[in-house]
């Protein structure tokens, strides 16, 4: 059997992500994560892959304080009994598509050696380490610098 589309996450699939999220990464630091981009209004979007009546991916997209406009994408889940079959690559393949046409700054932050091959498919996204100054590779073709607020 083969996933269904990647689709907006709807209402009432909140606890199917986070047992996906605490599965995928063995911690609960990445749903921890998720309510707290939800609770305090930061949360984008949610994207879900669903495979029957289970959901087998995830990724999250939220609203950077700076520079205004950017996304950052954070966490991004399989479920693992699914991975190394391409749903990883399907779904950031979708995302990169949609921020190549509507021209979206798209973050990834995270150490890019951790997620294996989801950089190589997404060298288009911009992609940044912790701390932020540690490694940038940009799409489009530059980066606005951040304004220091007082």
């Amino acid at each position: 059997m083969f996933a269904e589309f990647i689709r907006p996450m709807q209402p009432g699939e909140e606890r199917a992500v986070e047992e996906l999220l605490k599965a995928s990464v063995d911690s609960d630091a990445e749903a921890r994560l998720v309510d707290q981009l939800r609770a305090t209004g930061a949360m984008a979007g949610e994207m879900v892959l669903p495979l029957a009546d289970q959901t087998i991916g995830y990724y999250a997209l939220s609203h950077m304080r700076c520079p205004k406009g950017w996304l950052a994408l954070a966490p991004v889940a399989i479920d693992p009994d699914h991975q190394h079959q391409g749903h990883g690559r399907r779904m950031l393949g979708q995302l990169t598509s949609w921020a190549k046409a509507t021209k979206q700054w798209i973050v990834v932050l995270g150490d890019p050696s951790s997620t294996g091959s989801v950089v190589s498919i997404s060298s288009e996204l911009l992609i940044w380490r912790r701390p932020i100054r540690s490694h940038i590779r940009c799409w489009p073709d530059r980066v606005t610098p951040c304004q220091k607020t007082p």
